[in-house]
C-alpha cells in the first residue's frame, strides 16, 4: 500500500534524529532557514518582524504543556517569543510532567480552557473531542496557517495526522518525534567478547550462541565466579516485548500486529513462528545462556546487571543508551568496570535470514486548540501561526527555544547542544529553555542539535527483513472500539505468564498451542476480528487523510 511505503521512506529519512535525552549537531543552513541572526536579540519595532512573523496589536494567547523541570511564571521563552512575534502576548502554562494529565484535566473540567493545549496521544484527543474541549482544525487550514508543520508531515509520513484525528475530523497539529520511531539496537560488551577471543559482533543466532557459550564458561567480569550470562530481559515490566529481537529472527515481532499474505493481520504472539523462537529460548535457558532471574527483572534491576557485568548482550536496548559520554547503559557499565566498552550490533539473523528490531511507530502526540476558538477564527489562525513559528526550521525558532549559541548554549565534543544554565536551577527556570520540550518542532529543527556520530550509532535500527508498515502495522488501534480491545488487559497477562513458563521449563513446549487457544477463547478472537475490521476500514480513512495532503 502507498501509505506503508511512504512511512518507511520517512523512517529511513529521520532515524538519526536525537534519541530520547540526547541532543545533536546542526547542519549547514539552507533555504528553509531564516536569515535572522540569533546573535542579534534587539527587539523589533511594534508592527514589524525581522522573521516575517505576523505583526500588529498584541493578542493574548495561553498555551498549556508539560515541562521536564521547573520554570518561572515570567520566563525568557515568553519574552523571546514576544520579541520575535510582536503581535502576540504569550502566556505559557507549564505543568509538572508526572502529574500533567490530572492537572490539565481538572483545569478544563472547570471551564478554564487554554487556547493551545498539548495532547499526549490520539486517545486523549478523542476524549477531549467528546467533552467539547477542543475545536476542529481542517487540514486545509493547517496548510495555510501552519505551512512548516504541514510540509514536514509530507516527508515524515502523512500517517502522523492520525495523532489529531477523531470522529472523521482533524483536531490539531501533529507532533513529529523521530526519536521514538526507531531507537532500538542491542548492545554487546565488546570488552567481554574480546576476552574470549571474539573481535566482531555476532550477526546470526548461531554466532551469538557460540559466543554465549564461551562467555558463560569464563570469568569475563573478574568477579571470581561465572556469574555472567549471555542475555536477560525485563520480564517483570516489559513482558509484552519479551525477547522481541530473538523472535524477530524467526520472522515475527511478538507485540506487533503482523500483516499476513491474505491481507489480514494477526497479533504477533499468536503467529506460528513464535513456537520456533520458544524452542530456541527454552534451549538457551537450559544451557545457562539466559539469566534465570529475567522473570523478576525490571528496568532498575536490568541496570544493576549492566553495572555488575552480568550480561554480555543488552536486549531491548536503544542505541542512544550505549553512547559515551552520557548514555545510560554506558554510564552503568563503566560504573562497574571503567574499561567496559559497548558496541551496537545488527539484530541477529535466524535460520531463514529473518531479522530486525521493533519500532514504536510515528503517531504520537499533537497540539490542539480550545473549543472557544471555533467562534474566533482569527485567533485560531494566529494560534496556528504561533505553533508553526516555534516549530519551523529557522533561526527564529532556535532563538525562542534556546537563546544565542555561545551565550546561552554550546555544543559538546560530539556536536550535541548543551545548555549553559543546566547546572544553575534558578537561572534555568528563569531562562525557560525547557518550556517547549513537549513540542520539539519539525524534524529538521530537531536535526540541528544532533550528535555528529548518530548515523554510525543508529545504522542498524531499521535494518532487517521486518519492515514497518509492510510486515507489521501500528495504526489499527486508532480505529478500534476500546470496549472490545480492553479485553487485552485481562487475557494478555495470563498468556505471557504461560510463555515465561515454557521458556523456563515449567510447562512443555507443546503447551504453546494450549495457551494460544485459551487466549482466543477468552476474548482474543473478538479482539482479532476488531483489529482486522479496523485495519480494513482504517486503511480507507488513512487514504482519505493522505488525499488531503498535496
Amino acid at each position: 500500500m502507498k501509505r506503508s511505503k511512504k512511512i518507511l521512506s520517512a523512517l529511513l529519512a529521520v532515524i538519526m534524529v536525537i534519541p530520547f535525552a540526547v541532543s545533536c549537531s546542526k547542519p549547514a543552513a539552507d533555504s528553509n532557514t531564516s536569515n535572522t541572526s540569533t546573535s542579534d536579540s534587539s527587539k523589533p519595532t511594534e508592527g514589524s518582524s525581522e522573521s516575517g512573523a505576523p505583526t500588529g496589536e498584541r493578542t493574548k494567547i495561553s498555551w498549556a504543556m508539560w515541562v521536564s523541570s521547573s520554570v518561572e511564571e515570567d520566563n525568557g521563552a515568553e519574552e523571546r517569543l514576544m520579541e520575535r512575534m510582536p503581535n502576540v502576548e504569550i502566556d505559557f502554562m507549564p505543568f509538572e510532567r508526572a502529574t500533567w494529565q490530572d492537572q490539565i484535566n481538572t483545569r478544563v473540567a472547570g471551564g478554564d480552557i487554554p487556547d493551545i493545549i498539548y495532547r499526549d496521544s490520539q486517545n486523549v484527543v478523542a476524549q477531549y473531542v467528546k467533552q467539547g474541549i477542543i475545536c476542529e482544525v481542517p487540514i486545509s487550514k493547517a496548510k495555510e496557517y501552519a505551512p512548516n508543520i504541514y510540509e514536514a508531515t509530507k516527508e515524515y509520513g502523512e500517517e502522523v495526522w492520525l495523532a489529531a484525528y477523531a470522529d472523521g475530523k482533524n483536531w490539531g497539529l501533529p507532533i513529529m518525534q523521530p526519536s521514538v520511531i526507531a531507537p532500538f539496537s542491542n548492545h554487546w560488551r565488546m570488552d567481554m567478547l574480546e576476552k574470549v577471543g571474539v573481535t566482531e559482533v555476532p550477526t546470526t543466532i548461531q554466532e551469538a550462541e557460540d559466543v554465549f557459550l564461551k562467555i558463560i564458561a569464563t570469568d569475563v567480569n573478574g568477579s571470581g565466579s561465572n556469574d555472567t550470562y549471555g542475555l536477560t530481559f525485563r520480564g517483570k515490566d516489559a513482558s509484552a516485548n519479551l525477547f522481541a529481537s530473538i523472535f524477530a529472527a524467526y520472522g515475527v515481532l511478538p507485540s506487533k500486529w503482523m500483516v499476513n499474505d491474505d491481507g489480514t493481520i494477526t497479533f504477533g504472539w499468536m503467529r506460528d513462528e513464535i513456537k520456533d523462537g520458544l524452542e530456541l529460548l527454552r534451549r538457551w535457558y537450559d544451557m545457562g545462556i539466559i539469566d534465570p532471574e529475567f522473570v523478576t527483572t525490571d528496568n532498575a534491576i536490568f541496570k544493576q546487571k549492566v553495572a555488575g557485568g552480568n550480561i554480555a548482550y543488552h536486549t531491548f536496548a536503544t542505541w542512544g543508551r550505549a553512547q559515551a559520554p552520557q548514555g545510560e547503559f554506558y554510564l552503568d557499565a563503566i560504573s562497574g568496570d571503567p574499561n567496559a566498552r559497548l558496541e551496537v550490533g545488527p539484530a541477529l539473523k535466524g535460520p531463514n535470514g529473518d531479522y530486525g528490531y521493533m519500532t514504536w511507530g510515528s503517531i504520537t502526540s499533537s497540539t490542539t486548540f480550545g473549543s472557544h476558538l471555533a467562534k474566533d477564527e482569527e485567533k485560531l489562525n494566529l494560534c496556528l501561526q504561533v505553533v508553526d513559528f516555534v516549530s519551523a526550521n529557522t533561526d527564529d525558532a532556535e532563538y525562542v527555544r534556546y537563546g544565542v549559541e555561545g551565550t546561552d548554549w554550546e555544543r559538546d565534543e560530539n556536536g550535541a547542544k548543551v545548555d549553559l544554565y543546566v547546572s544553575d536551577v534558578n537561572k534555568q527556570a528563569q531562562f525557560g529553555s525547557v518550556m517547549l520540550d513537549s513540542t520539539p518542532g519539525v524534524p529538521a529543527l530537531q536535526d540541528r542539535y544532533q550528535r555528529t556520530d548518530n548515523a554510525e550509532w543508529g545504522r542498524y535500527a531499521l535494518e532487517g527483513t521486518l519492515v514497518p508498515g509492510e510486515s507489521y502495522i501500528d495504526w489499527a488501534s486508532f480505529f478500534t472500539d476500546t470496549e472490545i480491545t480492553s479485553v487485552s488487559a485481562d487475557i494478555d497477562p495470563e498468556f505471557l505468564s504461560g510463555i515465561i513458563d515454557i521458556i523456563t521449563g515449567t510447562r512443555p513446549l507443546d503447551d504453546y498451542e494450549v495457551i494460544r487457544q485459551k487466549w482466543y477463547d477468552a476474548g482474543g478472537q473478538a479482539l482479532t476480528d476488531e483489529y482486522n475490521r479496523a485495519y480494513q476500514e482504517g486503511g480507507a480513512i488513512m487514504d482519505g487523510i493522505i488525499a488531503q495532503i498535496d
